[in-house]
């Protein structure tokens, strides 16, 4: 068998159980305070271990599992969490190569659009067991969810919650996902011309709660690679903030089959802990780093003046925001390509982003630790940027900030009207993926340069005081307002007497 990632779950009683008591206290806008409860383990002598590089993870099951993960509810016993994955172990031993981002990945032409198909067999379709005691079945997916969604738009609806997963994943990774249709070749088919190169099955598994779902990461068996196998007895339309169980469940499963493994601890902040939660909607920063880190972002491949992606005509008094970006490397490069009117007045600002928060390793059984390592994913790299003309001469070089501050440039008149490039780098990193913000805008030649306004955002605020603070005392270009050569008192009384202005 190949590689595969389990997910299990307590199940719909446990859930409006859960839900029920959880419904007095919600610190989140859209969920409650505590997420559904579970324990990831892996079995004895073979717990996940990674490389972290940076908040992107390099995972594998050490001691030869070669497996994956899985989730059990609470209160199951030790000895049947350890007896499952020695089962699932002994099931794909030898079969797997090592785990890691570069060798557990999907492989795409070079320059092409990276498209990955997906489809759902019909029912009757014979699943295999993953291990000795799972069961193995036929598919039942279109009836079971027929059935199940029957009130709600029935195979509408649910295929739309699939295709809402997988355009999240696009947006984040660049990979186009298309459904094509399925033949009900056998489940380890690799003739992708009647089936998708994904495939998503359902069938009974242990019943209700326990097993909820399996998915199999990029580097198993051909044939099987990135497949998604749903336990039939779950209660899969359970519709509270719109069928998010469903689709935290489906939007976690596959980011295992994108080659994403497990993180802890559990803090209810990623999608890929392993406890599932109600208070994220898919994909979090942490999981969309992981995915760039393996993928890129959306705009690649963007790292040459000739593949540059294209922001269009910018007019004056038109801004363009581009987010969910990333640098995932020291040699990363982006190229942006936009066009601009005559007497235009252009100004960049690239913002790197992120947040702190802890990650680790899961324990030698595979538990999650209650704590682990703070990590600023705002500091990873040292943003720089340049604008270029339509053959990539430097027209600007902007690199006057350190980790975790924007670079600006503001009111830049350019030579003449016509198409212009913006080349986004790091000048140093220690890690890998900066995540980042950029804003472009253009004004015409009467625009009045807003004095203050330190990160270019069009407004003098508090984002800019914090700019200047940072500088003081240096000799910074952009926070240095009077000229004189240093950041000082004189620098802070201009920009307090310009508070709000340039709205």
């Amino acid at each position: 068998m190949g590689r595969s990632c389990g997910f299990v779950s307590i199940g719909l009683a446990g859930l409006v159980a859960l839900c029920a008591a959880f419904a007095s206290g919600f610190d989140h806008a859209d969920g409650p305070t505590a997420s559904v409860v579970a324990a990831h383990v892996c079995p004895v002598g073979a717990a996940e271990v990674g490389a972290f590089r940076g908040a992107a993870r390099v995972h594998q099951c050490a001691h030869g599992a070669k497996h994956g993960c899985a989730l059990f509810a609470p209160g199951t016993s030790p000895e049947y969490m350890e007896a499952i994955y020695q089962e699932i172990a002994e099931a794909t031993q030898g079969d797997l190569a090592r785990f890691n981002a570069e060798g557990s990945s999907w492989s795409f032409s070079p320059g092409s659009t990276p498209t990955l198909t997906y489809s759902f067999p019909p029912d009757g379709t014979f699943i295999p067991a993953a291990f000795s005691s799972d069961m193995a079945g036929t598919n039942t997916i279109h009836q079971t969810l027929d059935s199940l969604y029957a009130s709600a738009g029935g195979r509408a609806t649910w295929k739309q919650i699939f295709r809402d997963m997988f355009d999240r994943w696009s947006e984040i990774t660049g990979i186009q996902y298309t459904e094509v249709p399925d033949n009900g070749a056998a489940w380890s088919s690799t003739n992708y011309q009647v089936h998708g190169q994904i495939r998503i099955a359902m069938r009974p598994m242990d019943g209700p709660s326990g097993v909820l779902a399996f998915n199999y990461y990029p580097n198993a068996t051909q044939g099987l690679r990135g497949n998604m196998i749903l336990d039939s007895a779950e209660q899969w339309n359970f519709a509270w903030l719109d069928y998010r169980f469903l689709r935290n469940t489906i939007a976690h499963e596959h980011g295992h089959g994108l080659g994403l493994a497990h993180i802890c601890p559990v803090r209810e902040e990623k999608l890929m802990e392993p406890i599932i939660s109600f208070a994220y909607d898919g994909p979090q920063l942490d999981d969309i780093r992981g995915a760039q880190h393996i993928y890129g972002d959306r705009f690649e491949p963007n790292e040459r003046l000739e593949d540059a992606a294209q922001l269009g005509t910018i007019g004056f008094g038109q801004e363009v925001i581009i987010e969910e970006v990333s640098i995932h490397s020291m040699s990363d490069i982006d190229f942006y390509r936009f066009v601009v009117p005559p007497e235009g007045r252009v100004t960049i600002v690239v913002e790197p982003v992120g947040t702190t928060y802890e990650q680790g390793a899961p324990n030698s059984n595979g538990s999650c630790p209650t704590s682990g390592s703070n990590f600023n994913a705002k500091t990873v790299g040292n943003l720089q940027f340049s604008l270029r003309n339509s053959v990539g001469n430097v027209l600007a070089a902007v690199a006057e900030n350190g980790f975790g501050e924007p670079e600006s440039l503001v009111q830049f008149e350019v030579p003449f009207a016509g198409t212009y490039h913006i080349r986004v780098s790091v000048a140093a990193m220690n890690g890998v993926v900066q995540m980042y913000r950029m804003r472009v805008r253009v004004d015409g030649p009467d625009a009045e340069a807003c004095v203050g306004d330190l990160n270019g955002d069009g407004v003098v605020n508090a984002q800019d005081l914090g700019i200047m603070l940072s500088h003081w005392g240096t000799s910074n270009a952009v926070a240095d307002l009077n000229g004189d050569g240093v950041v000082n008192a004189q620098d802070l009384a201009e920009l307090l007497s310009r508070w709000g202005h340039c709205q």
